[in-house]
């Protein structure tokens, strides 16, 4: 995948943008994301690691909850 780096470094930015849009306050008094879902654009082509390396990000700026539901779409020939 050509632009995968420029991909993942803006939605990286993009996570930074959004950090206020999730506040405590908007859950009524602190209730972290309950789901994340990746999709559209064949996620399934991210490796493990840069996969990581999103969650990273996300953890640093919205609390996810433990039992949030986190799905993947994927093209079942890339699998």
């Amino acid at each position: 995948m050509k632009n995968k780096g420029a991909f993942i470094s803006a939605l990286k930015k993009e996570i930074f943008l959004r950090k206020d849009y999730l506040s405590p306050l908007s859950f009524g008094g602190g209730v972290g994301v309950r789901s994340v879902y990746f999709g559209g654009g064949t996620p399934s082509l991210l490796s493990q690691k840069e996969i990581m390396e999103i969650f990273e990000v996300l953890h640093k700026y919205f609390s996810i909850d433990l039992n949030a539901e986190i799905t993947l779409e994927a093209n079942p020939d890339d699998l």
